[in-house]
C-alpha cells in the first residue's frame, strides 16, 4: 500500500470526523500507522515513568523502583537490574551515567547506572512535598514537587544543594527545560514558563490557563504541546510573555504525557493507550492511529520507530510506530523533499538553540551523537 501524506491526511481527517461524531472513538492505526506491539516486560509494581538511552530502558516502577532493561531485541527484553526505593517512584531522566528520579518521598533521587547490574545511590534531596517531575540541564537539576519549581545544583550528587525555587499558582506537576526557560505543567493553572537563566532567583515569564489539567509538557521550537489530561493542547510560545493557542486534539482517553518528534505526537493515553497523532499543521492536529495497551499508559518515549510505554500495571510496552507507506527521508528538516544546505543549516540551528528538532537519537539529549546520526540520516538521502 502506498499514500501520500496528503492522501493519508485527508483520509485520516474524514475517519477523525466520522468517529469524533460518533462518539469520540478514534480507529486503530491506519495501513500506514499499524501500531503493532513489539515487545513488552512485566514489572512488579506500577509503572509511571520511563526514559530510554539507546537500547537501555529505564523505568520508574512506583514502589518496585528503578527497573533497568535491555531492549536490543524488542520481542526478548531482558532485566539488568535494579534499585529498590522505599517509596514511589514517577517522573525520571537519565544524563551520561546518572538517573535522576522524582521520587514521593525523598525528593530528586540520583542513582549511578554506569554499571546498569548493580546501580548505586549517589545522593537525594527532599524538597518538602513529593517530587512527580524532574529535567536536568548542565550541572543544574529543576523538579517539580507539587508547589514550586526547585532548582539544584548537582554538580556533586552526594551533596546536592538548593539554589533556588518559584511557587506557581497551581500544582506543579512536570517540566520541560529549554534554553534558559522551564516549561510548567501546573496542573489547574496550565503551562507556567519561568525564566531559570538564574537557578538562585526563578522568575515568572508568562502563562497560558489551558481548559483542563495539565500534567505533561513537550516543547519543540516555538511550540509547546501540552498533556492536559482530556485533552493536547498545541501553544505558540515564541513569545514567552504572550502565549497563545494554536490548536488542540481530543482523544479517547485522558491525554497524560506527550513526546513530540518532528511533526507526529505521541501520546500517553492512560486507559485508552496510546496514541499518535499528526501536528504538521498545530491548528488542526489528527489522529493518525490507536492502540490500546493492556494496562494504563502514564509515560512514553520515542526512539527510532519504536515507542516505550510505561503502562501502568503492564509494565513496559513497546509499539512499532514506523510509517509504513512514505519513504524515510529524516534529514529533511526543512520539508522541501530534497537534502541540501538549508537542511544541514536547519539542523545546525536548531542544535545551536537546543531544539528537539535536533534529537536525532531522540534520547532528550543534544550531543555527537546527533550529529552523527544527522549525517547518517543525510548521506542516506530521500528514497
Amino acid at each position: 500500500m502506498f499514500c501520500t501524506s496528503f492522501q493519508r491526511r485527508v483520509f485520516m481527517g474524514v475517519i477523525g470526523g466520522l468517529s469524533l461524531a460518533s462518539g469520540g472513538a478514534v480507529l486503530a492505526g491506519d495501513g500506514c500507522y499499524p501500531l503493532e506491539s513489539v515487545g513488552s516486560f512485566d514489572l512488579p509494581s506500577f509503572t509511571r515513568g520511563i526514559y530510554v538511552q539507546g537500547t537501555i530502558v529505564y523505568a520508574a516502577a512506583s514502589n518496585s523502583g528503578l527497573q533497568i532493561l535491555d531492549a536490543s531485541d524488542p520481542a526478548s527484553v531482558q532485566l539488568l537490574g535494579s534499585y529498590i526505593a522505599d517509596f514511589g517512584m514517577r517522573g525520571i531522566t537519565v544524563q551520561g551515567t546518572i538517573a535522576y528520579i522524582a521520587n514521593n518521598e525523598t525528593g530528586l533521587l540520583m542513582i549511578d547506572v554506569s554499571d546498569p547490574s548493580a546501580p548505586v545511590e549517589l545522593g537525594s534531596l527532599a524538597t518538602g512535598n513529593p517530587v512527580s517531575g524532574v529535567d536536568v540541564v548542565g550541572s543544574v537539576a529543576y523538579v517539580t514537587d507539587g508547589v514550586k519549581l526547585s532548582c539544584i545544583d548537582v554538580s556533586d550528587p552526594a551533596t546536592p544543594v538548593l539554589l533556588g525555587s518559584y511557587t506557581t499558582l497551581g500544582d506543579a506537576y512536570s517540566l520541560m527545560v529549554v534554553g534558559s526557560s522551564a516549561y510548567i505543567a501546573d496542573w489547574q493553572f496550565g503551562l507556567q514558563i519561568v525564566d531559570v537563566s538564574d537557578p538562585s532567583s526563578p522568575s515568572l515569564i508568562g502563562a497560558y490557563d489551558t481548559p483542563g489539567r495539565s500534567r505533561e509538557v513537550w516543547v519543540q521550537g516555538s511550540i509547546a504541546y501540552v498533556a492536559d489530561y482530556g485533552t493536547l493542547q498545541i501553544i505558540d510560545v515564541g513569545n514567552a510573555a504572550d502565549p497563545q493557542s494554536l490548536g488542540s486534539l481530543s482523544t479517547p482517553g485522558n491525554v497524560y504525557d506527550i513526546s513530540v518528534v518532528g511533526t507526529k505526537a505521541y501520546i500517553s493515553d492512560e486507559s485508552q493507550g496510546f496514541v499518535v497523532a499528526d501536528v504538521s499543521d498545530p491548528t488542526a492536529p489528527i489522529v493518525l492511529g490507536t492502540h490500546i495497551t493492556p494496562g494504563d499508559c502514564r509515560g512514553v518515549q520515542v526512539v527510532g520507530s519504536i515507542a516505550y510505554l510505561a503502562d501502568g500495571t503492564s509494565g513496559v510496552q513497546l509499539i512499532d510506530v514506523a510509517d509504513h507507506c512514505s519513504p524515510a527521508c529524516q534529514a529533511d528538516l526543512n520539508s522541501d523533499g530534497t537534502l541540501n544546505f538549508f537542511d544541514i543549516s536547519a539542523f545546525l540551528s536548531a542544535f545551536s538553540a537546543s531544539d528537539s528538532l535536533a534529537d536525532f537519537t531522540n534520547d532528550g539529549v543534544l550531543n555527537f551523537f546527533d550529529v552523527s546520526a544527522f549525517l547518517d540520516a543525510f548521506r542516506a538521502g530521500c528514497s
